[in-house]
């Protein structure tokens, strides 16, 4: 787990208190380079793998395929089995322990 200080959440729970994470292994980074392989992305709104050029605003889904290269990343993140997890979002116990 990252210091507190580091984390920095940017998008409010939403929808009935629910959102989407990732469980990290570990970060790997490195000099910033263009991937050699083409991606596809996913769009919300078709509901649809697209292979058109990535929008540049918003957070999408990729993968390996089509002929798109993908911008230039200098950061990989191992990911760890469940590799997406639902968080939901509950009030603090005002009599809970903070142990």
């Amino acid at each position: 787990m990252p210091d507190p200080g580091m984390v920095k959440v940017t998008n409010p729970f939403k929808r009935q208190g629910l959102a989407l994470a990732f469980k990290i292994k570990r970060v790997i980074t490195f000099q910033p380079v263009i991937p050699p392989f083409g991606i596809e992305w996913y769009s919300k709104q078709d509901q649809r793998w697209r292979v058109d050029t990535l929008p540049t605003r918003g957070e999408f889904l990729i993968r390996r395929g089509g002929n798109v290269p993908p911008r230039r990343i200098s950061a990989l993140l191992e990911l760890v089995p469940p590799y997406l997890v639902e968080l939901k979002h509950e009030p603090k116990d005002a009599n809970a322990n903070n142990d």
